[in-house]
Order: structure tokens, then sequence, then C-alpha cells
């Protein structure tokens, strides 16, 4: 071999660095083949060991880069290289694109050394090159450094390049790589040691993706190829983030040895993920966060349950504690998975949507707590959270019991169906406020669906008792034995049933706790109602305030309970803006049950127009009636307190009933008041420790009132004598006489006074002649 071979070969072997040097690239001084534009070497020849370097350092005037450019490479096709190395400055932000000639020169970048093959982006951040070269590889290629952004192949346009070759991609450094091409990986897989790789095209990865730190992010549900993935602990997974991207779906297989992240595209409302094929957790506890890479302009209200979710359709495996933070929702679809520990939702929320969803562990879920999350300042004790536990699917029951722990005032925690037809069940028991500072709970059905509750909702000793709320537009069943403390609010459109017989829906501690039957927000005439009987040992009692058409049904409210200090007060009031323009309410109260305790109904002024309440009021309290209007009683009422009749009319319906509780002369409940009174059903004496010595005598209806008797009144158990008295006999010497005249029940001798009596009757019915009211 002569001396000539041997020194080009050893020539072709060496290894050289070009460098690029010219910082304006302006006009047609951006060619790889323009000597100029490069340092003493000249422009770059093909070699497998050969470095082009896009400027020397990333500082100095020597390497800023005044003005975006293109660097049209035109030196051949494949160009063999080792390293591309891309520094620069700027002093605001600039791309330099590096791409082929559009006409002659070469359309490859051949990455074929023995080893050490690599795109390496040290640039400033504020720097971005864009490669869009076909790029090969033959021993593996490592991209990335400590630089900003680097794009491998073009993103839009067509021909699309690709990045093809075996033994493996690996992505290193801090800097962020987006692969806009075509990958196609035939040996190797990809490896992420750092920063953020961004794959955008429909792929092909032979051998597997190992995310052992940073970001892995998938533009479309191909962008994986068919390789499964592992996710080391502190890594993220992200899908679509820009623009309004649909809801993706991945079919690769995952395993997560960590505690890692979910991101996606909340600010749009949309850029949802589903993994399909199963999850590996690799026997151990985990923190799972789904969140947003952006924060947009969503706060972690409500909405965030329809923004963003992850869902597991696929069967999770060998999870043991499940912890869930961000403000996305978390959708386990299942009913093959396996958790056997505890699950703690510290932020967003976790939707189930199959019976064995959440695994086989029994343990109470919590909701909220001490949990700050990862990454997110929407954590379960900060301002605007939202905690969330939902049942998505007809026919799903959660079995596990769950605490609810502390929000601040402004925090809220929903649990409830999303399902729109159909019944979900969550049957465990719910504390309120397990650690001692309860804010309450919101219980939802949407609209269409029904959200049974069958285990005891209660509060935790020590705890504030914090207002439920029923929401959402369905129906909220209750039939467990609760005793929570802070109230029921009703919101519109929504119906709270109980369906059991037994319930005790609120041990009260203050007056100012309350049942609130109420619509959302301006011109809702949706209505809202309870339907179903409470009873127990505790109690409900506050405001009691109709909704827009003034229809409550099947409602009962309880005496409160012997720990109770405070006197309730119950007001039937219309809601004002709605009904009949005048703020009046103008429906009716249907088949009800009001237990008073030894509380006050109040009932407010109507503008002239009838209200009806056809149910039951019971209890020891008193009835009072204000304000213009009629307020009509057409129930079977036993309540023993007075009822005044301050203005307006109160009428009792045929078929109706007040019941008068008799003890010594003197002591009962009676009717008084100022307004007007019509009895047109029944009057019922519990005579069971009143006096019978003669004379005797109760005041049961007020003279002073404007009162009137109907054609269907009667006094149950007594005799009409057809003269507007009424009695009943004692025993052969006395009886009791109710005189319609005088309003008086009285105790008279039998028979020897009766004419007398009479006769006093006679007098009295000239004085106040006996109205009837029209039937």
């Amino acid at each position: 071999m002569s001396l000539a071979i041997v020194a080009s070969m050893s020539v072709s072997f060496a290894q050289t660095t070009y460098t690029w040097t010219n910082n304006n690239a302006s006009g047609t001084s951006n060619l790889w083949s323009t000597p100029g534009n490069w340092d003493a070497n000249g422009s770059p020849v093909s070699g497998s060991s050969n470095v082009v370097q896009f400027f020397a350092g990333t500082s100095g005037a020597t390497n800023t880069v005044a003005n975006n450019f293109t660097a049209t490479e035109d030196i051949t096709s494949p160009l063999d290289l080792n390293k591309l190395i891309l520094n620069g400055t700027v002093s605001a932000a600039k791309t330099i694109t590096i791409g082929p000639a559009t006409a002659g020169g070469g359309s490859t970048l051949n990455f074929n050394g023995a080893s050490g093959n690599a795109i390496v982006a040290n640039q400033n951040n504020s720097l971005s090159y864009t490669i869009t070269h076909n790029i090969t590889f033959s021993n593996g290629l490592t991209v990335g450094g400590t630089g900003g952004t680097l794009t491998l192949g073009n993103s839009s346009g067509s021909p699309v390049a690709s990045i093809s070759g075996s033994a493996g991609l690996v992505k290193t450094g801090a800097d962020t790589v987006s692969v806009g091409g075509t990958l196609n990986i035939t040996s190797g897989g990809i490896t992420i040691n750092g920063g953020t790789l961004s794959l955008g095209r429909a792929n092909t990865i032979v051998g597997g993706i190992a995310l052992n730190s940073g970001v892995l992010s998938a533009i479309n549900a191909g962008s994986l190829g068919t390789s499964a993935v592992t996710m080391a602990g502190g890594t993220t997974f992200s899908g679509p983030v820009g623009g309004s991207f649909p809801t993706t779906t991945f079919s690769n297989a995952f395993t997560i040895n960590g505690n890692v992240q979910f991101l996606n595209n909340l600010q749009y409302g949309k850029g949802n993920l589903i993994l399909s094929s199963g999850v590996d957790f690799g026997s151990g506890s985990r923190i799972i966060t789904v969140d947003s890479l952006a924060n947009g302009s969503t706060t972690g209200g409500a909405a965030v349950t329809s923004s963003l979710f992850l869902q597991l359709t696929g069967a999770t495996a060998n999870l043991q504690d499940l912890t869930k933070t961000g403000r996305g929702n978390l959708v386990l679809s299942n009913n093959n998975n396996s958790i056997t520990g505890g699950i703690s939702i510290y932020q967003g929320s976790v939707t189930v949507g199959a019976g064995n969803a959440l695994g086989s562990g029994t343990s109470a879920i919590e909701l909220g707590g001490a949990g700050s999350g990862s990454g997110s300042s929407f954590n379960g004790t900060s301002s605007g959270t939202m905690l969330g536990l939902f049942i998505d699917t007809a026919g799903v029951t959660l079995g596990r019991n769950i605490n609810v722990n502390s929000l601040n005032s402004t925090g809220v925690t929903r649990i409830g169906g999303t399902n729109t037809s159909g019944i979900s069940t969550f049957s465990g028991d719910i504390v309120l406020g397990s650690n001692s500072t309860a804010k309450g709970a919101t219980f939802l059905a949407s609209t269409g669906g029904t959200t049974r509750f069958t285990g005891k909702i209660s509060d935790t000793s020590g705890g504030s008792g914090g207002l439920v709320t029923v929401a959402g537009g369905g129906k909220v069943g209750l039939s467990g034995v609760n005793s929570f403390s802070g109230g029921v609010s009703i919101a519109g459109g929504t119906t709270l049933a109980t369906e059991g017989t037994n319930q005790t829906v609120g041990y009260l501690s203050n007056s100012t706790s309350a049942i609130t039957v109420s619509n959302v927000g301006s011109g809702y005439r949706t209505n809202s109602e309870v339907a179903g009987t409470f009873s127990g040992t505790g109690g409900i009692y506050g405001t009691f305030s109709t909704n827009a058409s003034g229809q409550i049904s099947s409602f009962t409210i309880l005496n409160y309970g012997s720990g109770i200090t405070a006197t309730p007060t119950f007001t039937l009031a219309p809601v004002s803006g709605y009904a009949d323009g005048n703020g009046a309410m103008t429906g009716s109260f249907v088949q009800s049950t009001l237990e008073l305790g030894s509380g006050t109904l109040t009932i407010a002024g109507t503008n002239g127009a009838q209200q009806s309440y056809y149910g039951a009021i019971t209890g020891t309290g008193s009835v009072i009636k204000n304000g213009a209007g009629i307020q009509e009683f057409a129930g079977t009422n036993t309540y023993t307190g007075n009822t005044t009749v301050n203005a307006g009319s109160l009428l009792l319906a045929a078929g109706s009933q007040m019941k008068f509780s008799i003890g010594a002369s003197g002591v009962n409940n009676h009717i008084t008041g100022a307004g007007a009174l019509s009895l047109n059903g029944a009057i019922v004496f519990d005579l069971t420790s009143a006096a019978t010595a003669v004379g005797s005598s109760w005041s049961i209806v007020d003279t002073g009132l404007n009162e009137s008797y109907g054609a269907n009144f009667i006094v149950n158990g007594f005799t009409d004598n057809l003269d507007n008295t009424w009695s009943k006999t004692i025993d052969a010497n006395t009886s009791y006489v109710f005189s319609e005249a005088t309003g008086a029940l009285s105790v008279v001798p039998e028979p020897g006074t009766w004419a007398l009596l009479g006769l006093a009757g006679v007098a009295w019915l000239m004085v106040h002649r006996r109205r009837r009211m029209v039937a």
C-alpha cells in the first residue's frame, strides 16, 4: 500500500470541527458552501467523525445572532457527521433554520460515527433551532443540551422529513426537543434523561420508551407508536399543548414506578388523555397529578371536571395507596383495577366508572387534607379549590367510606353522580369535617339521573357542622340514619328524596341552620323539591323558602333534638321576583308535614294571592299569619300552639283539621288576631286533660277576628245541635258545648240548664250574626 493511500485513510478518520461564524447571515451568504460563513477550516466536508458547530460559544459579540436566518446546506447528500453542535446567543428571540437547498445539494444528515453521534443544543434560551433535513443514524443518536428549543424535521408542509435509525434515540439535557418529522426507530427505543421530548407524528418505535427524567409530550394517538412506556418517579407525560384538541387515546401499556404527573391543555377546555391498555404501578403507593401545562383562565372551580381529565380505561395493577393531586379529573373506568390501600384526593377530582374501579381496598377515601400536591398551588386547603368524587355510570355502587376534610371558606367539595339516567350509589358512610373544621359538601345528581347516599352522613366529634347542598338538577336520595348538623340547601331544579323511614337529616346546633329550597341564578324557574319523609331524633329548622313555583313535595321537618336550646323559627315566604309578578307565591305545598317542635311558623304576606298548604303541621309550636293575602290549610294539622292571624285571611279547607289541646279551665291553645278566619274543615278537641267542672270554659276562636264558618265545618266527636252549637256528653249531668257564636268551649249542666244556654246563644246570634263562607 502506498504512503499516499495511508495518508488519505488517516485524514478520512481524523475528527475535524467546522464552525459557522456569520452572525448576520444576510443576502446570499447563508449557504454552507460559502467558505466565508465558516472559520478557517472552511465549508464542511462529509465524514463520519466530523463535527459541525454553529458559533463557538453562547456569549460574546461574535456569537450573538442579529437576525432570523436560514443556513442552507448545499454540500452533498447524504452529509455524514458525528456531531452537530448548536451554540449562539441573542438579545431577543430568534430562530435559525438549518435545511437542504431547494434545488440540488443534499437532503439528509447522516450521523454514522462509531459512537457519540449527537445533536447538541447549547444555545441561549431565547434562540431556537429548526432542522428540516431528513436525519438518519446507525449507532444511536443523542439529542438535547442546555439550550432552548430544538425542532427536528418540519412540523408542517410537504414532503415530511423523517428521523430514522437504529440503536436508540436518547434525549439529554434540560432543553426541549420537538420531533416534527416522522420518527422511525428500528431498535433501541427512546430514552429520556432530562428536559422535554415532544413527538408530533404517527411514529414507529421499536424497543420501548423509558422516561427516566423530564417530560414526554405526545401530540396525537400514534406519536408513541406501539411501544410500552415506563415512567420513573418525578416524570411527566403530557398531551396536546396548543389549540383546541380533542380527547386523545393512547393504546400503549404504561408502567409507573413513582409519583408522576399527567399534564394537558386545560386552557382550551379539551386535550384530555385516555390510556386504554392498562397501567402497572410497580407494587407501590403513588401520587398521580392531573393538571395543565398552562394555567389559562380556569382556576380549579366547578368546570374543571369537564375541562381536563386523565381516563384509565385499561386495568390498573399493583397499586397500593393512590393520592390524586392537580386540578384535573382522574377517571378510573375498569372493573378489574387493583388498588389495595387508601385513596386520597387532595386536589381536583376522581371519577369512578365501574363497581370495582377503586379496587379491593376498604379504607376510607380522604377528600382534602394535608396533601399539597406536586407543583401546583391548587391544593386541598387553597382558595377556589374544587375537590370532587364522582360516579359517571348508572348502576355503579361505590362502597368505601368517605371523610370530607376541611377546605377554606371558598373551597368546595362535591360528591355525586354525573350519570344522566339511571341510579348511581354511594353506600359508604360520609363524615363531614373529619379534621374538626368542616365546610360542608355538595351532593350532586345530574339532570335525568339519580344519586343515592345509603350510608350514614354525620359530623365528626368536634366538627363544626358544614352545610350540605344538593344540586345538579337530578334527584339526590338519602336513606341512611344521618346526623350531620349544618343544615341543607337545595339548589334549583334538584330533588332531595329520603327513600327511607328513619332519617335524621340534621342535628342542628344553632338557630341559623336551615333547610332552604332555592333557585340558582337569575331567571331560573325550574322547580326544586323535597320528596320523602325525614324522621328520627335530630332536626332541621330555620328559614324555609319556597322555589319559584312555590311547591315543595312530601316534606317533613323534624323537631329539634334535646341538645338544642335555641327556639326554631319557620317561614313560608314567596320568592322575590317570581310567581305572580308581585313577589307572591302562587303554587302550593303538596303532601307535606311540617314539624314545628316548640318553634314558630310565620306565614308571610302574598300581596293578595292565595297559597295553599296541603300537608300537616305538627308539634307544640305556634303559627303566625302576617301580611295581605290568603293562606289555606288543607292538611290534618295537629300542632297545639296558638294561631295568630294578624292580617289577611286564614282558611281551614274542607276535609282538613286544626287541633286544640284542652286543659284546666282557660288553659288551651287558640286562634286570635285581627285578620279574617274562615273555618270550613274540622276542629278537633283533645279533652284528655280537660276540666269537667260546670263553668269551666276555654276561648277557642277570638271574636276579635272576622271569623266565619263554612258548610263543611264540624267539631270532631261532637253532635251538631243545628243552632250553631256543638255538644259532647261528659256524663249524665254535664256536657261540653262549643258555640260558633262565642268561639268558646264550655262545660254546662245537663239537661236542666240547656234551655238557658240555648237562649244565650240566640242572644249572641242577634248581636254577632253567623257568617258562612261560600263553598
